[in-house]
């Protein structure tokens, strides 16, 4: 909960200096990560924190985006060394997330700088909470079972969303607590890779919870039902309907990127039940997010997502009615 700093002013050619960072230091690790690859160049944004620990946050380029969330990677820096990476997902209040902390850097300090982490998305996203799935810990995934990282996670407080392995869980960090030198065997370490974990730093609710896939798959069975699968049919119909609802009728003159991402969520806004009884400030705060979805730095969007509560009820709705 501790604000952040501002970010730090960055030149293009420190951003392209970050840029080339972090794919040198995937590179050498033979990874990739689609925000590393195809950036928004003028959306790479700088943390600079407590001792020593830097953030690097690196959002899609914005035609490359997925229609609801979008994946924004970062690079975790200790005295400007690379020393991990990954990324987050954020949609409404909640975010997947996950991290890997190069070997070299495990244990010491790699619990704390998790949390800055967070720290960093919780504030520069708007979030509340955060899920990590299963692989990042070890379904389908030698490595995370044999670093032990479901234990990064649970020391900072992420519980499995499954209920029934919680008790699990608890029984097996407690022998952890209890005996020096203990470790967890794989068949345990597997069994807890079953569930989504979760960590909840402020009260959601289910509107502020809606899953983006549920939402793109519900979208897909309107296409498939009432357009027999012609997409472009149907995001022409939604573009209209909602453009007419929201009040959106001077989009010639917008930037392409934020037409583009206008489209890519009237599909979903279209859908909404009670679109036509909102107030005039709450189109307008739909107009102006559906537009920063197509900006060099998403961030503002996703605040915004966070905080429109009518706009999170009607897509709880929408998935109500399948």
């Amino acid at each position: 909960d501790e604000p952040l700093p501002p970010p730090r002013p960055l030149s293009a050619r420190q951003r392209s200096a970050l840029i080339d960072t972090a794919r040198a230091t995937l590179a050498v690790l033979a990874r990739e990560t689609d925000p590393v690859t195809w950036p928004s160049r003028d959306g790479v944004t700088l943390y600079e924190l407590a001792r020593g620990a830097s953030i690097a946050l690196y959002p899609m380029d914005p035609a490359r985006r997925f229609a609801l969330d979008s994946h924004t990677g970062y690079l975790l820096m200790k005295n400007g060394v690379p020393v991990g990476y990954g990324g987050g997902w954020p949609f409404l209040a909640t975010c997947r997330t996950g991290i890997n902390v190069f070997p070299a850097f495990r244990g010491g300090e790699s619990s704390w700088l998790f949390a800055q982490v967070l720290r960093v998305y919780r504030h520069h996203f708007g979030v509340s909470r955060f899920v990590v799935e299963p692989y990042q810990f070890g379904a389908g995934n030698r490595e995370g079972l044999l670093s032990g990282a479901f234990w990064l996670y649970y020391r900072l407080g992420f519980r499995p969303v499954e209920r029934s392995l919680r008790g699990v869980a608890a029984a097996e960090f407690e022998r952890i607590r209890k005996a020096s030198g203990y470790r967890s065997p794989l068949p345990t370490m597997r069994a807890l890779a079953a569930s989504d974990i979760a960590l909840d730093v402020a009260p959601t609710d289910a509107a502020m919870r809606v899953d983006a896939g549920a939402l793109s798959l519900a979208v897909s069975r309107h296409v498939g039902e009432a357009y027999r699968g012609d997409r472009k049919a149907a995001e022409a119909a939604a573009v209209s309907r909602v453009a007419a609802a929201l009040g959106a009728g001077d989009r010639a003159r917008w930037p392409a990127a934020e037409a583009r991402a206008f489209r890519s969520l009237a599909q979903v806004v279209a859908r909404v039940p009670d679109l036509a009884r909102w107030t005039r400030d709450e189109r307008a705060a739909c107009v102006a997010l559906m537009r920063a979805k197509g900006a060099a730095d998403d961030a503002p969007y996703f605040r915004a997502l966070a905080t429109h509560r009518r706009l999170a009820e009607g897509m709880l709705a929408m998935l109500g009615e399948h």
